[in-house]
C-alpha cells in the first residue's frame, strides 16, 4: 500500500493508521491521544493529501459554521506536531509558509 493511502478503516502513513470510524491514531499499533479538535484537524490534513490547503479552508473543515480565532488552529497543529514529530522519514506536519499553509508531508 502507498503512504497515505485510505484503507476501509482509516488511513495509513508511516508509522501511523489514523481509524475514521473510531477516531483513533496509532503509531506503530499503539494509541496516540488527542484531543477531538486536533484529531479533526489530522484528518482534514490527511484526507486532502497532495493537495496544498490553505487555512481559512481548514478551519472550516474543522470548525464548520463557527468563527473561531486563528490561534486555535496553531495550538491544535502544535499538539499534532507534538503528537507526530518530525521523524527522519517526514511523517509530520510540514513548517508554516506563504499564506501558512499545512499539509501532511509525504502523505
Amino acid at each position: 500500500m502507498a503512504q497515505g493511502e485510505m484503507t476501509q478503516s482509516g488511513y495509513e502513513f508511516g508509522p501511523f493508521r489514523l481509524g475514521v470510524a473510531e477516531r483513533l491514531l496509532l503509531r506503530d499499533g499503539e494509541p496516540v491521544l488527542l484531543p477531538p479538535k486536533a484529531f479533526d484537524t489530522l484528518l482534514a490534513l490527511v484526507a486532502n493529501r497532495g493537495h496544498i490547503l490553505k487555512k481559512d479552508d481548514l478551519m472550516k473543515a474543522v470548525w464548520p459554521e463557527t468563527i473561531v480565532e486563528e490561534n486555535n488552529l496553531s495550538q491544535y497543529v502544535s499538539a499534532l506536531r507534538k503528537a507526530l514529530g518530525d521523524d527522519p522519514d517526514g511523517h509530520g506536519i510540514s513548517r508554516p509558509c506563504r499564506a501558512w499553509v499545512t499539509a501532511l508531508s509525504r502523505a
